[in-house]
């Protein structure tokens, strides 16, 4: 198998793409004293790729190595995409038994090669493990390793994964208190990275944060800032063309309505949450 130039030009402008917003860099900024800006247009596009001496001089200005900037995102865990894909979608159709047993028993662990790989091998495996076994204690124990990998809150930028971290981790610690006395001050940071695009890259599972904060707010008994945020999550995937969550956000919204006696639009809400659920095979949340 041949190597392709084209997709390692790709992988390397999105590097560098990424690297550069995880810094608050502009363009302009990460060009200053180097090259144009225009080149770094080019170079993050995949459409031109470095010399050696400008590779050297982008990732110094970076701060991060030759070999990470090449080599970070051919191996989204370890080695092997179809790893990451059976994780990722073990996890999603909430198959945590075997999302665990296979996390457990593979050589993933061994193959594991940048901080990146770290941390999102230990956030499935600790949100597996709370939706497997409900131990909270064990399971945030891993998911708070997991954001020592790469998370800095002096970040303006953020990956999905850290977004996800830090919500999954004030989800957690609120529901081992019943929702008693929360701090959703991290869940509220994720939230308004993604309503306001501070984040590198779309990934579907981001959509569950919008139903984390808005469960929060359901058992505080904030049933208007519940609907407000499940509403803002309905636009927002729905800008965004997926479908993912949609089905248990308006479940969610459902109960809210039903909480202000808002008949019409609560059965509104749950017939699109039985509809979504039977059009896309997506299995609600029915224990709120």
């Amino acid at each position: 198998m041949g190597f392709d130039v084209e997709n390692a030009a790709k992988i390397l402008g999105n590097n560098i793409m990424i690297e550069r917003k995880n810094r608050g860099l502009s363009q302009y900024e990460l060009a200053d004293g180097i090259c144009s800006q225009s080149m770094i247009s080019s170079i993050e596009k995949g459409h031109y790729v470095p010399n050696s001496i400008l590779l050297a001089q982008l990732c110094n200005k970076l701060g991060i190595s030759i070999h990470n900037a090449m080599l970070n995102n051919f191996f989204e865990i370890g080695e092997s995409r179809e790893n990451t894909k059976k994780i990722e979608n073990l996890c999603n159709n909430h198959r945590y038994e075997e999302l665990i047993e296979f996390m457990n028993k593979s050589n993933l662990l061994d193959s594991l090669y940048s901080n990146e790989d770290f941390q999102k091998y230990y956030y499935y495996y600790g949100c597996g493990l709370y939706q497997l076994t409900g131990n909270a204690r064990i399971s945030l124990r891993f998911l708070k390793m997991a954001l020592l990998y790469t998370y800095s809150n002096k970040k303006e930028i953020n990956s999905p994964i850290e977004l996800l971290l830090l919500s999954a981790i004030n989800f957690i610690t609120a529901k081992s208190t019943k929702f008693i006395n929360v701090d959703a001050s991290d869940i509220k940071k994720s939230i308004n990275c993604i309503l306001n695009k501070k984040y590198t890259i779309y990934n579907q599972n981001l959509n569950v944060i919008f139903y984390q904060y808005a469960l929060i707010l359901f058992h505080e008994k904030n049933y208007i800032q519940s609907i407000e945020t499940l509403t803002n999550g309905i636009q927002w995937i729905t800008k965004n063309e997926s479908t993912y969550m949609l089905s248990d956000l308006y479940f969610l919204l459902s109960h809210c309505y039903s909480n202000i006696n808002n008949e019409r639009d609560q059965q509104e809400a749950t017939d699109c949450a039985y509809l979504l659920s039977k059009i896309f095979h997506q299995k609600i949340n029915e224990n709120i």
